[in-house]
């Protein structure tokens, strides 16, 4: 199943009823992250009753309603970013009452329409199971090099132009057969070294 992840963190801004829902979408690295971030949001919103969040990293997943109503927060929130396979991140609503009770059912679509609304504005990076390349190439091969690249997906690439050329790249793990056999034609003319597999987010 493919898994994605945003770009970087981006906010949205929603009034119902009087009551404001600012939600925070955020990339994420690792699951320490995630105290530091909630503790980071409520300081910020230190007037805002409630800051309900969902979190995802691989299989592991943490919600909480904050003092919702049970169901009515966190779990809507969860479950916008499961629909979009979305990993390695967090959305937090801070939650500014006002006044106006909105009951559960309006509070989980209030929830839930934020979460996705801040979905929405960001850039999707695709997850992937990918190995790292270093190529050294003699300059005549080069160019033979790059056309075979061009049949490979290159998640990450740069060129380095030294007394030889160096290649550092990424591709799928899934590519790697079929590059150690395209390669092959030319590999007296080359050095090259693999790093194992290693996740990575990419838009290429």
């Amino acid at each position: 199943m493919d898994l994605f992840k945003p770009d970087q963190s981006h906010e949205f801004s929603y009034t119902v009823k009087k009551s404001r829902f600012i939600s925070y979408f955020s990339p994420l690295d690792n699951i320490t992250e995630i105290n530091e971030i909630i503790n980071n949001r409520k300081k910020l919103h230190h007037k805002a009753r409630h800051h309900p969040y969902a979190a995802v990293i691989g299989n592991y997943q943490k919600y909480s309603d904050d003092g919702e109503p049970a169901g009515t927060a966190g779990q809507p929130i969860l479950v916008s970013l499961q629909s979009r396979k979305l990993t390695n991140c967090i959305i937090i609503i801070s939650r500014y009452f006002g006044g106006i009770k909105l009951g559960k059912g309006g509070l989980a679509r209030a929830f839930a329409f934020s979460a996705d609304q801040v979905i929405s504005q960001a850039k999707l990076l695709k997850a992937y199971n990918a190995i790292f390349i270093t190529i050294t190439a003699d300059y005549p091969v080069f160019n033979e090099l790059k056309k075979i690249l061009e049949n490979f997906h290159l998640l990450n690439y740069q060129e380095n132009f030294l007394n030889k050329v160096i290649v550092e790249l990424a591709i799928p793990a899934e590519e790697k057969l079929n590059f150690t056999n395209q390669i092959s034609s030319i590999q007296k003319y080359i050095n090259f070294s693999t790093v194992g597999e290693k996740l990575i987010f990419s838009d290429r």
